[in-house]
């Protein structure tokens, strides 16, 4: 005798994905414009896939990212003659310390290198469910006389490969404090130079909107963290004021 169904007897379905709709128009016979729009909604759906997961990977990395003891210490004369001494993470030490978590949450990170007017760094962070996000930072091209040209330029990619690294992931550096705890310093003196020279040129200086970018309310007092993100917003600032002034030449 066959089995009466009952009104509990309910088969749940997943729907179908864009990939398996794709699949089955093909089998179908589908037209060519039908199948395109399916093909072009199965990438769409792919690349927000992908990003959601690039982004929740960051975030869990983030989280469990501790902040890098700053180790190497610098001591030269400044400009006005006196004296800067401080601490910094080298690079090595930041991608030892960051290798595991790294790896735990599924990124790889490549560098691509711009030369013009400036020095651009690309850090290009990728990860394994297909998506990849690149953060640039620019310098000035260095004109030390006290070194050669190439050394020179070595340096500053260096430098800005370290910055845009950290920037791409997020990672913060730091002193240790009496506690063990770490401690974030102060942008040193060249680097506020720099950045008030910008400010000046771009005219944020009274720049509400900048000043609520930088979160402090004079540039002395910027986190060393901060100088990345800050710097490449001026230098795009001031990218897109040349172009507009160039725009408006007869």
């Amino acid at each position: 005798m066959p089995t009466k169904k009952t009104d509990t007897d309910l088969t749940v379905q997943e729907p179908a994905t864009p990939g398996e709709m794709l699949a089955a128009a093909i089998a179908k016979g589908m037209d060519a414009q039908s199948i395109q729009t399916l093909t072009d909604v199965y990438f769409q759906f792919e690349q927000r896939r992908a990003e959601r997961e690039y982004n929740e990977a960051m975030a869990a990395f983030q989280h469990e990212c501790p902040v890098v003891i700053k180790k190497t210490s610098i001591d030269f004369p400044t400009k006005k003659g006196g004296r800067f001494s401080s601490k910094y993470a080298e690079m090595d030490d930041i991608i030892e310390a960051t290798r595991e978590l790294r790896y735990k949450h599924g990124f790889s990170y490549t560098f691509k290198h711009r030369f013009d007017k400036e020095i651009t760094s690309v850090c290009e962070v990728s990860h394994v469910g297909g998506h990849t996000r690149g953060t640039e930072v620019s310098l000035p091209l260095p004109k030390d006389v006290l070194i050669s040209e190439a050394h020179s330029a070595g340096g500053a990619i260096t430098f800005a490969d370290r910055y845009s690294f950290r920037a791409a992931f997020g990672i913060a550096t730091g002193l240790a404090d009496d506690d063990g705890r770490s401690l974030i310093g102060k942008c040193p003196p060249e680097q506020i130079e720099q950045l008030e020279a910008l400010i000046k040129e771009t005219l944020c200086e009274e720049d509400v909107a900048f000043w609520n970018f930088a979160k402090v309310d004079k540039i002395s007092d910027l986190p060393a963290v901060d100088f990345a993100r800050v710097l490449q917003a001026l230098l795009i600032r001031r990218r897109r004021m040349q172009e507009a002034a160039k725009g408006g030449q007869p």
